[in-house]
């Protein structure tokens, strides 16, 4: 059996031009690309700044803070005595540090929270008697 030699037209090391679309040129093609990107770009810019993505960041800067904690924690094992107004108590340097900083970010969010409250009356007030 033989085959044939592929002519000039059919060699496949060649490449063939690009079909360019009826009546447009490369210029048409470009400007349908470039719109194309545009609409994909927009699409990323419209979806950048979603509570999900909030969550997710804090999510992730929460666990790398845990992760130091408890390197610092590991690391900080010695026991110390605190004294307190009911008595005393022996706990490693690293412990007591995490146990005040639980106790000032509680105070911090009780004190947060009742300003909420106390806001939401005012504006609960304000909305009665602007009607």
């Amino acid at each position: 059996m033989t085959t044939q030699e592929p002519s000039d037209d059919q060699n496949p090391s060649t490449p063939e031009p690009a079909a360019t679309p009826a009546g447009g040129g490369t210029d048409d093609l470009s400007d349908r690309l470039a719109d194309e990107r545009h609409k994909i770009h927009q699409a990323v810019a419209d979806v950048s700044r979603t509570r999900t993505r909030a969550t997710y960041v804090a999510w992730v800067i929460g666990v790398v803070a845990l992760i130091v904690l408890l390197v610092f924690i590991v690391a900080n094992l010695d026991n110390v005595e605190i004294n307190l107004l009911f008595g005393k108590l022996d706990l490693p340097i690293g412990v007591a540090v995490l146990v005040a900083a639980i106790v000032g970010a509680l105070i911090t969010a009780a004190l947060g929270g009742a300003r909420i409250l106390q806001l939401n009356r005012v504006l609960k007030k304000a909305g009665k008697t602007g009607k």
